[in-house]
């Protein structure tokens, strides 16, 4: 009986996982999120930009400009930016103290469903 009090009182102390909100801008086109996704910290929003990105890029045959992801919080802050380019890969870049004010550029390998 002991062991069901414990279980229910961590239970109910655990926190949903915070929001965030993925806008996706390519050329002329932006797709705003106004649903969100719960993400487990940076690495679950880190992980769901790069795959955002990964589905995104090339798919628009002609497409000009790189694709961008900007990653908002429930509060409207921008807290990743990444951007995937045709040369180089993605490079991310975390706003504020998230992590460090720039991620490593890295190219996403094509039919890859995790990042690295």
């Amino acid at each position: 009986m002991q062991a069901l009090a414990v279980s229910a009182c961590l239970t109910s102390m655990v926190e949903p996982m915070p929001r965030y909100f993925f806008d996706l801008h390519s050329d002329c086109l932006t797709e705003w999120d106004d649903d969100g996704t719960e993400c487990d910290g940076s690495d679950g929003v880190l992980h769901h930009a790069l795959e955002l990105l990964r589905e995104s890029s090339g798919a628009e045959p002609g497409q000009q400009s790189a694709p961008t992801v900007t990653a908002r919080d429930a509060a409207g802050h921008v807290v990743l930016t990444a951007t995937m380019k045709p040369c180089t890969g993605a490079s991310v870049r975390w706003a504020g103290e998230q992590l460090s004010s720039t991620a490593p550029i890295f190219p996403l390998p094509s039919g890859s469903a995790s990042a690295p």
